[in-house]
């Protein structure tokens, strides 16, 4: 059992965006086990680490905006810090909910008002270019971390899909470095998943001195990487459908001819209305 539970976990990692459910409900049945509630320990330790590698979404009670599941808002195991509300909150990874929402009390200071007014630029670029899309701003030491998710779920029409990118500021030298993950799963008469990553390190050309105008350098360095990192995505696949897709069969037959479909309809026409040629 313990084998199978190592494969269930890697499974359960590997869920695509919108389906952990469905991965669960099903490796339940391949377990084959009478009762699964004495294996839940197990299983919230792998939801718990997919929920944080996925920047997942959640509602908080009572707040506009969503809060994100992630090991850079961790206070506990089931404690999380939504560092816009300064609302701290437990999370139930196994059942997907919230609970315990309690107000922090965080000392105002620079580096809060940094912290604030970068999340405002994000949250600004975030709005214009993604729907669905949520974020968040970490800040402790001179360190920052900026997250950006995205999902889409439509599975009515078998798709769903899931951006994900994360910087990491140090704001003493001005150094980002960063990444975007995305995963597109379509399952209609077939199973067909696109991972992509693209990383990514630049210097901002402002420092923190004015912390506006470096909040906004932050959130241009960022919208021109992920504009050029997508338009760089669609010319690959553009360049998939031309030629490598189209490289991967004859554009003639080895005679170096067309085929001539309607001759060789004519011809088994003819062989129809006589039979004594065959």
């Amino acid at each position: 059992m313990e084998e199978k539970l190592k494969i269930a976990h890697q499974f359960i990692l590997e869920s695509p965006p919108g389906e952990l459910n469905d991965v669960f409900n099903d490796l339940i049945v391949l377990l084959d086990v009478d009762d699964y509630k004495d294996l839940l320990p197990q299983f919230v330790k792998s939801f718990q680490e997919y929920n944080n590698t996925n920047f997942i979404p959640v509602e908080i009670p009572d707040q506009k905006t969503k809060a994100i599941i992630s090991k850079f808002g961790m206070i506990d195991d089931e404690h999380y810090l939504d560092p816009r509300s300064g609302n701290s909150f437990a999370f139930d990874h196994f059942h997907q909910k919230v609970d315990d929402v309690q107000k922090v009390e965080i000392e105002e200071n620079d580096e809060i008002k940094l912290r604030g007014a970068v999340d405002k630029e994000i949250q600004k670029y975030v709005s214009e270019h993604f729907p669905e899309g949520v974020n968040a701003v970490y800040y402790k030491d001179d360190k920052m971390t900026i997250i950006i998710t995205a999902n889409k779920y439509n599975p009515d029409n078998f798709w769903n899909g899931r951006w994900r990118s994360i910087y990491h500021i140090n704001t003493e030298n001005n150094e980002v470095t960063g990444y975007i993950k995305s995963n597109v799963h379509y399952y209609e008469d077939g199973n067909v998943q696109l991972e992509w990553k693209k990383d990514t390190t630049f210097t901002l050309t402002k420092d923190k001195s004015n912390i506006e105008e470096y909040a906004k350098n932050i959130a241009k360095g960022i919208d021109e990487f992920e504009r050029n990192a997508e338009i760089s995505l669609k010319e690959t696949y553009n360049d998939q459908a031309d030629n490598i897709l189209k490289s991967l069969r004859r554009a003639l037959p080895v005679t170096k001819q067309k085929m001539d479909w309607n001759q060789i309809s004519y011809f088994k026409l003819g062989n129809e209305l006589n039979p004594k040629s065959k």
